[in-house]
């Protein structure tokens, strides 16, 4: 086969795995767009929203690294075909009841679906990868939350009936599937996979350095100051800048997808030779003078929404550089997955105590409550990466 095949046989199957994650993502951002036809048409509580909103979150959270174990052991190919049966299965089910307990006990089969899929897909995409490619491969793979939230939110602007929507999102894992089985290739026949005992080991030797639980650590408090800000900000613009509900709504969308950019900006800027370190401190400054201006100095309009523009944007580099430092993080290149299950347990909880903390906070103190988060959040992973990631020892 010639170097151009190869080229672009590499990039086919990335594009299929990347497609696996936004199909994943959408379905998170599915209960976000879909909780107006929810309400309206079964009765449902902004708690039962929350509910089914956050058990996406709390999944990844308690799950990541037994996740990643399992991944390792069956492999990572299999387990994303099975993730993408599983999120196509639990879509489906859960059109088929009405109650509160029905939808939930079928989010959480949606949830086991995407954590295999989000653990499994950038071990994979690392591994199809030529090395020079590996940078920015990782970082378009990071675009998968922004953009499968986006598709989510305007796509699911069109339906009248909220089964409608989840039989899409049912639909689209099985495409996806098709795409894998298609253009990823399956492992050796004589691949030996890592025994229990052996992934322990390497577990142990993960946690047993500073720099995985620094990254971890670092990804919490990012995802913490992202959601204190993004899941209030509809409330927000309605709130304090007039704007219509649906205004807010695409807005919103907007500012989300603007994350990407930062997404694909970390890969050239890693590329060109800045610090990774330097630019998770760059990122982490920048979204806490953005946080801080929208929540204290009460800005006008316009100014506000270039403050979300870049708090969203400049925030991206964040988490392509965290994913994009993996292989270099993990003791070897099986571990990848309990690597980015740990990781990803950091995003999780961040995703899950952000939101909660905010509302509680804002609802006692005001909106200044939320700037006083972020700067705290922001303060504390700068100091983390003072300490420990100055000096770049990961390399570009």
């Amino acid at each position: 086969m010639s170097a151009t095949n190869q080229e672009s046989t590499h990039w086919v199957s990335v594009t299929a795995l990347i497609f696996c994650g936004v199909v994943a993502a959408m379905q998170l951002g599915k209960v976000a767009i879909g909780a107006p036809l929810l309400q309206e048409q079964l009765n449902f509580s902004f708690s039962h929203i929350g509910w089914l909103t956050a058990l996406f979150s709390i999944l990844g959270m308690l799950g990541g690294i037994p996740i990643g174990t399992l991944v390792m052991r069956h492999g990572q190919r299999r387990s994303v075909i099975l993730g993408l049966l599983i999120l196509a299965f639990g879509s489906l089910a859960s059109t088929a009841g009405t109650s509160i307990a029905w939808l939930l006990a079928f989010r959480m089969v949606e949830g086991l679906g995407f954590v295999l899929v989000i653990v499994a897909c950038p071990a994979l995409i690392n591994r199809a990868t030529h090395p020079r490619h590996k940078n920015l491969t990782l970082s378009l793979w990071s675009c998968f939350m922004p953009f499968g939230m986006c598709i989510s939110i305007f796509i699911g602007g069109w339906f009248t009936n909220w089964t409608w929507l989840w039989w899409l999102c049912a639909f689209l894992p099985l495409v996806a599937l098709a795409l894998v089985l298609r253009f990823t290739s399956p492992p050796p026949a004589d691949l030996v996979f890592p025994r229990f005992k052996e992934i322990a080991a390497q577990l142990k030797q993960l946690l047993s350095t500073t720099i995985a639980p620094v990254f971890t650590a670092v990804f919490a408090l990012y995802s913490l100051m992202y959601f204190a800000l993004f899941s209030f900000l509809p409330l927000l613009l309605v709130e304090r800048m007039d704007f219509s509900v649906a205004q807010a709504g695409y807005f919103t969308a907007f500012a989300a997808l603007a994350n990407a950019t930062g997404n694909l900006g970390a890969a050239s800027l890693i590329s060109a030779g800045i610090e990774r370190g330097r630019l998770l401190l760059i990122a982490c400054i920048v979204m806490i003078a953005c946080g801080i201006s929208l929540f204290f100095a009460n800005p006008a309009p316009i100014l506000a929404l270039v403050l979300c523009l870049v708090f969203s944007g400049t925030g991206g580099l964040i988490p392509a550089t965290v994913i994009s430092s993996v292989p270099r993080i993990a003791p070897t290149a099986a571990a990848i997955p309990v690597t980015i299950g740990l990781t990803m347990q950091g995003s999780n909880m961040g995703q899950v105590v952000g939101p909660a903390l905010v509302g509680s906070s804002v609802e006692h103190f005001g909106w200044h409550a939320a700037g006083i988060i972020i700067l705290l959040s922001g303060s504390f992973a700068c100091f983390l990466i003072l300490r420990y990631l100055s000096k770049d020892t990961l390399g570009k």
